[in-house]
């Protein structure tokens, strides 16, 4: 299983006069970090996961993805065709804490809190081995459409999703959207956070994926050099 990271790097990056290297990044990262209380983007590695953060069920390793700017591709990719079971996911805690406080770190991106009919989900598709998306589902992580607010809800542990409808597939790849967006795109940070990917039809022990938490991930680095452009 490959998971695909994009570093981009800037050369003397002038806006701000600050003369320095600027750098972004994309796609899946490897933590291990704990921190559920710090707001804004330097806080971007952590999942939000009460009580004490870290990966399902305590363990020390988990992914994050973050959407960047390019067009929708598999950032999941399997050596051969294969049903995907399920997946551990919830938010990251600079998502969670834009969604639930409005707080983003003092960027003022966010318009939060959430209100009434807000929403935050990442649209999960089935590729084919050619590329081509084929299958996808919605999973919301926050959700304030219901008129009881007893209903709003963003995710705050590790929640456990069935991703087998998308059927025999070659590749995972993921969309982000929100109702708070602007003239320049989603403001709620594009995060969320992924552990245990299960693999087969039925996730019999042996055939489980433990993702960066003793099962064997590719994560593949793709450097580039240079603005990009949509």
């Amino acid at each position: 299983v490959d998971f695909a990271n994009t570093y981009t790097t800037w050369e003397n990056y002038t806006p701000g006069n600050t003369g320095d290297d600027y750098s972004s990044w994309e796609g899946w990262a490897y933590s291990n970090i704990t921190d559920i209380t710090t707001a804004g983007i330097g806080n971007q590695y952590s999942a939000y996961a009460t009580p004490n953060g870290g990966g399902y069920g305590g363990s020390g390793n988990y992914g994050i993805f973050f959407a960047g700017y390019d067009d929708l591709a598999p950032t999941i990719n399997f050596d051969a065709p294969t049903v995907v079971s399920s997946a551990y996911l919830t938010n990251t805690t600079y998502a969670y804490l834009a969604v639930v406080d409005g707080n983003d770190g003092g960027a003022n991106f966010v318009k939060g809190p959430f209100a009434q009919d807000d929403w935050f989900k990442v649209t999960v598709w089935g590729f084919d081995a050619e590329g081509e998306a084929t299958t996808s589902l919605d999973i919301y992580l926050a959700d304030y459409r219901d008129s009881d607010s007893d209903n709003w809800y963003a995710l705050d542990e590790w929640t456990q999703f069935d991703l087998s409808s998308l059927g025999e597939i070659s590749g995972l790849g993921f969309e982000l959207s929100s109702t708070d967006s602007g003239s320049w795109g989603m403001n709620t940070p594009g995060y969320f956070a992924m552990d245990n990917l299960a693999l087969g039809a039925i996730p019999e022990p042996s055939a489980l994926l433990l993702l960066l938490c003793g099962g064997l991930v590719g994560l593949t680095s793709l450097r580039r050099r240079g603005p990009r452009g949509r």
